[in-house]
């Protein structure tokens, strides 16, 4: 027969005073509780069930406020072991809503509570995608690129003499014919070749993304899951643009907690011109 302590026995839980709960700013609840068993009871298979991953939480304690019925084990340790007593802590984690509509082309649930990121930050980029490169001549693009993979070398104060572009060979530095020189209106490929030569290939340009964090009972939906790398327009109020720029899907994530899922879906600003529909609509 099992032994009883202070009213507990194998079979029993005794929760205790300070059930905590809180809600998330992205719509999900995670709660606190702190339960005692006895030693016999901790090796009970029954008891150390209700303590399962995935569990409800009203399998512990039945007793919480009805509101939070949907809370499920998430993680339990143990926080004190003195004689005959083990005390346990319970944390639990569910939402009572769907962040997203139901079906698979359904947008925002109406007990949403989305969290929206704008961020910017500089990276390099290649020269070829400067808006200044794209702007230059076919021949000035090409001359360009065999000084960036070394075939070429420019030689600035050569200019006045015939030509600042010329190749290497065996007899040193042969000139190239005026036909493949930079042409005088051509300044900005030859400052492009004079970076080159000082040995940069990249320029820091702004990249911008708009974030949607979301938590709920549903996970991502087929469609957000297809839309991946497609231009597409995102939720929320994204800030407006100057010129002729529009968004892409580039990032989506999902964690899953229990039955509480954190949804996470990322748009990507494109430069001034927008992305090729050909590839990405």
């Amino acid at each position: 027969m099992a032994a009883t302590i202070i009213g507990l026995n194998s079979s029993s839980i005794r929760p205790q005073p300070g059930f905590a709960v809180q809600q998330s700013e992205n719509g999900g609840w995670t709660g606190t509780h702190t339960v005692i068993v006895t030693r016999d009871g901790f090796d009970n298979a029954t008891i150390i069930a209700k303590f399962a991953n995935g569990q409800l939480l009203t399998g512990i304690d039945p007793d919480i406020p009805a509101l939070f019925g949907f809370l499920r084990v998430v993680d339990t340790k143990v926080v004190a072991d003195e004689g005959d007593l083990i005390t346990l802590e319970v944390t639990a984690s569910g939402s009572s809503t769907s962040q997203f509509e139901a079906g698979g082309e359904g947008g925002l649930g109406e007990g949403a509570l989305p969290k929206y990121l704008l961020s910017g930050e500089l990276r390099d980029r290649p020269f070829s995608e400067h808006e200044k490169w794209k702007e230059l001549s076919q021949q000035a693009k090409g001359l360009l690129g065999l000084v960036l993979n070394g075939s070429l070398e420019f030689v600035e104060e050569y200019q006045d003499i015939g030509g600042s572009l010329g190749n290497k060979n065996v007899n040193g530095l042969f000139w190239l014919p005026s036909t493949l020189q930079f042409g005088e209106d051509e300044i900005n490929a030859k400052v492009f070749a004079r970076l080159i030569t000082q040995g940069q290939t990249t320029y820091e340009a702004a990249t911008y993304t708009w974030t949607e964090s979301t938590e709920g009972t549903s996970e991502l939906k087929p469609s957000d899951i297809n839309n991946l790398s497609k231009i597409s327009t995102p939720r929320g109020s994204p800030p407006t643009s100057s010129g002729t720029r529009n968004w892409r899907l580039t990032s989506v994530s999902q964690d899953q907690e229990g039955l509480l899922y954190r949804t996470t879906l990322t748009w990507t600003l494109s430069d001034v011109g927008g992305y090729n529909e050909f590839l990405y609509d």
